[in-house]
């Protein structure tokens, strides 16, 4: 059946942008139409349901009729099924009008049908909206709850693609879901409640007392250092001897690293500082034996100033200190995508130990692997400004520190809240 342009009425549309109209109109003057578009007869006149683009072709080819599928009596919804049905499978909506459309053509067909709200075989579901589509359940499913959440999100459509879309959706979900988190960690949390402690002993004899899958997080800095029992450093308020032979240093480390996963719960994260040098695939193996995932690739802390481990007449002072990222089971960063493996912060330039990482390094690894709340534990807490910055961000936090004088030291920092200079 032909009608003429003049006889065909427009109404409202789903689509809001039509494109590509000319190349659709020199492909229906060289081959002609393909595909019929369906019009309603509604009081002896007709109304287009679907082919808006083939009819501003003809429109714009100057033709005076076209060939139409004849509908009758359509129900408002019945025309919206229609049209829906067709953009779909044309596939040339933006992906966000895709998505919309989905989900409507859904809710369209569970009015029409009823909604199989108790079972699968009593009316219209999701799978049926699939199957109609010739798309897998999954899909359709992702698709309408991206609709969803554009909604309540609108500046979801300005991204490029439906994937990029989906990066940002389940990053404020991640964001909300720990943000809910914290709010009931933060509401557990006693205003008198001690939040940090140390303890004095050997880390490899206390660890092995305690209590399995006890911390969600652990930080460990062991002392290190090759060839240094020569080294002393002087300065207006400190004068130490640094002694560290190589297998002390492979000893704590062997030790230690077993005690920290069976003391880490599952979906956790741990930081082990390690020497860079020749002994780099050593260290890596070691954590490899009791962690499931290690980074072969580590965090690099960026100083302000160099070490004192080398002469620098002869060699170039180290400014950087390497650290091995893990994870026992899977627990996902705070800022996701935004993550970056160079820290750059700079050192303490007041040093009341001889090995002294910022309490703001600290506090970054803190906030990056959990929340408040939780348990932190620095098994070689030296200067303790790990319980430092556990007690500013409200972590439980535990140091286990050999030497007496230094037990002293972290004590008083925590009393007056760090101090770095």
């Amino acid at each position: 059946m032909r009608l003429k342009l003049s006889e065909i009425e427009v109404e409202d549309r789903f689509r809001k942008v039509v494109s590509g109209i000319d190349e659709l109109a020199l492909s229906i003057q060289k081959f002609g139409l393909f595909h019929p578009i369906v019009v309603e007869k509604r009081a002896e006149r007709f109304y287009l349901v679907a082919g808006y683009r083939r009819l501003e072709a003809h429109r714009l080819l100057k033709l005076e009729d076209i060939e139409v599928k004849l509908k009758e009596q359509l129900s408002e919804i019945e025309r919206r099924e229609i049209e829906l049905e067709e953009n779909i499978q044309r596939q040339e909506l933006s992906w966000d009008e895709v998505c919309d459309a989905k989900r409507e053509l859904d809710t369209i067909k569970r009015r029409v049908y009823g909604s199989a709200v108790f079972s699968p075989d009593e009316g219209w579901g999701i799978k049926d909206t699939a199957q109609s589509l010739k798309e897998s359940t999954a899909l359709v499913k992702r698709d309408i709850m991206i609709s969803r959440a554009l909604e309540v999100m609108p500046e979801l459509r300005k991204c490029k693609t439906k994937a990029e879309a989906l990066k940002m959706l389940r990053l404020e979900k991640n964001k909300f879901v720990r943000e809910q988190l914290v709010r009931e960690a933060e509401a557990r949390i006693k205003p008198e409640e001690e939040l940090v402690q140390v303890i004095y002993g050997d880390c490899i004899s206390v660890m092995k007392e305690m209590e399995s899958e006890s911390f969600d997080l652990c930080i460990s800095d062991p002392p290190f250092g090759k060839e240094l029992d020569s080294m002393v450093r002087a300065s207006e308020s400190l004068v130490q001897s640094y002694k560290d032979p190589k297998e002390r240093m492979f000893f704590l480390y062997k030790e230690s690293i077993p005690q920290i996963a069976r003391l880490l719960k599952l979906n956790s994260h741990f930081y082990q500082f390690f020497p860079i040098g020749e002994d780099y695939g050593w260290y890596l193996e070691e954590l490899r034996k009791s962690f499931e995932f290690v980074d072969p690739i580590p965090l690099v802390w960026i100083k302000s100033r160099g070490g004192y481990t080398v002469d620098a007449r002869w060699r170039y002072h180290p400014r950087y200190q390497p650290i091995f990222f893990c994870s026992k089971g899977r627990r996902q960063l705070k800022m996701g995508l935004e993550n970056g493996n160079v820290l750059e912060i700079g050192s303490v330039t007041q040093k009341e130990h001889v090995a002294e990482a910022p309490v703001e390094l600290f506090k970054l690894i803190i906030d990056q692997s959990s929340i408040i709340g939780e348990r932190v534990l620095d098994p070689f807490c030296g200067s303790g400004n790990s319980l430092v910055a556990c007690k500013e961000m409200r972590r439980r936090g535990v140091g286990i520190e050999i030497e007496r004088d230094n037990v002293s030291l972290i004590k008083s920092r925590i009393w007056r809240g760090g101090e770095e200079g």
